[in-house]
């Protein structure tokens, strides 16, 4: 038989599977959703699975193609309708918007309003709006859906205290402070990874790489990089570790360290402080003609433009997308994404922005759903499931991205290469 005819019954067939599917899911009131505005897809933890066949035949007719062919799909408005009490509210834009650090709050209000803008065109309406508000400023409650924060920890810390009151929920790009998500936070989702997760994947690295026997830490005294020295000390229990505490780039923070490293002479020396103390170390360790490699997630390129230098020398490690990567992605999602922000904004987004496109993405989706009271917002928020732009989306029970969603990405400061790790 010929091949275009076969294609066409095996097409026809998971057409009526799929049909057949939908409908008894609908009997029983769990419709399968239609795609959520912007980029990610899916839905609630499932609540029907297709069949084993149908799995098989999707397959066979090209379904691979489908985004979510894990099945995950639940229950949704019916075509994906937002609840009319969410019209012409708006979704809060929390970062810096002003000083030297304005850049960073435009990418991630940026972000925001791409995918707000892909709502609005779907839905005319029931159009949403954004609102920026300067990081430090009055967290804004009154007709406000929820609240993406492009803030490091402090901030949404702070912001947090007062949100936690309301019940809106508050979801994170860049905080990676453990202490963030846990119980007693239900509002809060985090989309990067926290700091112990983020060291896992680290010392993962340093083992791939054969630079596990012997490690000097550079680490700042704070909490979080406290949190960073504890989980590779977990997770690489037979290396030798030598410790040094620097504050900041002062000569004599920086000579503190240097002698360490010399004595030491480690495999590789990892850098949790300040990126100022990372860019001494390596220029005074170049000086002395020093090589052990410098290893840091700190200042982590995905705030920076495209083809911006990293430190020779240095290794940043992070679970954000960085810049170069989306400036020039394949991967299908995160293509379109860019070439969209490029054509509205006339610039290339960054990680950061990546990330908030699919905060605001996650919010319109379960908002879709027919979520739009706080408690019950953050409540779908948490069982969201699909691709992003910046990677795959689940999230623990405490609103922790889940580490099975999490990219590990590097940039070498001295070649400026990028590489997904894992």
């Amino acid at each position: 038989m010929d091949s275009s005819i076969v294609g066409a019954i095996i097409t026809a067939a998971a057409t009526v599977l799929a049909a057949a599917y939908t409908a008894r899911a609908a009997r029983h009131g769990h419709p399968r959703p239609a795609a959520g505005p912007g980029v990610i897809e899916g839905g609630t933890a499932s609540r029907w699975r297709p069949a084993a066949a149908f799995a098989v035949v999707s397959v066979v007719a090209g379904a691979a193609t489908i985004a979510w062919s894990t099945g995950l799909i639940g229950p949704s408005r019916p075509g994906g309708e937002p609840a009319t009490e969410v019209c012409g509210r708006r979704i809060a834009v929390l970062a810096t918007m002003t000083g030297s650090r304005a850049a960073h709050g435009a990418a991630v209000h940026n972000g925001v309003r791409l995918a707000v803008d892909a709502h609005n065109a779907a839905h005319p309406g029931c159009p949403i709006d954004t609102l920026p508000v300067d990081q430090g400023d009055d967290v804004p409650t009154e007709n406000v859906i929820a609240v993406v924060h492009g803030g490091f920890s402090a901030a949404v810390a702070d912001s947090q205290a007062t949100l936690r009151r309301t019940g809106i929920p508050l979801l994170a790009v860049a905080a990676a402070d453990p202490v963030l998500t846990v119980p007693g936070t239900p509002n809060l989702l985090r989309l990067v990874g926290n700091t112990v997760q983020q060291a896992e994947r680290d010392a993962r690295y340093l083992d791939r790489r054969e630079l596990d026997d012997r490690v000097t830490l550079v680490a700042d005294g704070s909490g979080m990089a406290r949190h960073a020295v504890t989980t590779l000390r977990r997770v690489l229990p037979d290396t030798a570790f030598d410790e040094v505490a620097v504050a900041d780039a002062s000569p004599a923070g920086i000579a503190d360290a240097v002698a360490l490293i010399r004595d030491s002479a480690p495999d590789a020396v990892y850098v949790h402080a300040p990126e100022s103390v990372t860019a001494g170390l390596a220029a005074r360790l170049r000086e002395l003609g020093i090589p052990a490699p410098l290893v840091t997630p700190s200042g982590w390129p995905c705030d920076r433009g495209p083809g911006d230098p990293g430190v020779a020398g240095v290794v940043y490690l992070h679970t954000c997308p960085p810049t170069d990567h989306l400036a020039g992605t394949t991967d299908e999602r995160a293509r379109t994404f860019a070439t969209d922000y490029r054509a509205r904004f006339g610039d290339t987004p960054t990680g950061y922005a990546a990330s908030a496109y699919d905060a605001a993405t996650l919010i319109l989706r379960a908002v879709s759903g027919g979520h739009t009271s706080g408690e019950a917002l953050a409540g779908a928020l948490r069982t969201l499931q699909g691709e992003g732009v910046s990677g795959g989306y689940r999230f623990t029970p405490d609103g922790d991205r889940h580490p099975d969603t999490l990219t590990h990405w590097s940039f070498d400061g001295t070649t400026g290469t990028t590489r997904a790790e894992g």
